[in-house]
């Protein structure tokens, strides 16, 4: 089964514990992204991916434009663990970066999350994917793919970890919540994105198999011109 096929699954469970009130509000919640148009006026293929230097997991940071230099880069922006969404994407990119990484390339998956909250992550998880803290979701306003949730939208979050007994930490309510929405980019070693995907519904993710695809066709274009 595709990625897609995992989350929209997880979807139709989703919605089928949530009162009306609650898949409305969700549904509203999806609708303000798509109106925001942030998907529209972001980033495309063509563009040039913003240069990048942030922490990983052990705080040590990483820097685009090394990543570049040995060969093509994935970027993937997700929310954070509590977003099943999120948990189950992850997870197929884990299966995905070995063979990306034998191609010579790269992927890394950025959060707002600090970088205390994605080392515990990937330790109970097992993820060697590298995982990168973006504070604030500065560089995902950078990409241009960054939203503040509303009160209500904050107010639903809290109502659904409840629900389903789950901790939402590294984020404050109190103050706003800046995320980004779930968009990935694979660029070239030149920077220049070769394949974009993005969707103001969190429940929609690019595909792996299309993050190899278009390594693949990156690193034997850069051979063939070697």
């Amino acid at each position: 089964m595709t990625l897609q096929g995992k989350l929209d699954a997880i979807r139709t469970q989703l919605l089928a514990v949530l009162d009306r009130t609650d898949r409305q509000d969700l549904e509203d919640a999806i609708e303000r992204l798509r109106m925001l148009q942030l998907v529209e006026q972001g980033l495309t293929v063509g563009d040039l991916l913003p240069d990048f230097r942030l922490p990983d997991t052990g705080g040590s940071v990483v820097a685009s434009e090394d990543l570049l230099a040995a060969g093509p880069l994935a970027v993937v922006f997700f929310r954070g663990p509590w977003c099943p969404y999120c948990s189950l994407t992850l997870q197929a990119l884990e299966e995905a970066r070995p063979r990306i990484e034998a191609l010579g390339g790269s992927v890394v998956a950025i959060s707002p999350l600090p970088a205390a909250e994605l080392r515990r992550m990937a330790d109970e998880r097992e993820l060697r994917l590298p995982l990168l803290s973006d504070p604030g979701s500065a560089y995902a306003q950078v990409c241009g793919v960054r939203f503040e949730m509303t009160d209500s939208a904050i107010a639903l979050y809290a109502r659904l970890a409840a629900r389903f007994g789950l901790t939402i930490s590294g984020l404050n309510p109190a103050s706003g919540w800046e995320l980004p929405i779930p968009a990935t980019y694979v660029t070239g070693r030149d920077g220049v994105i070769r394949f974009a995907f993005g969707d103001a519904d969190w429940a929609r993710r690019a595909e792996p198999e299309a993050i190899v695809a278009t390594v693949a066709e990156l690193s034997q274009a850069a051979t063939a011109t070697d």
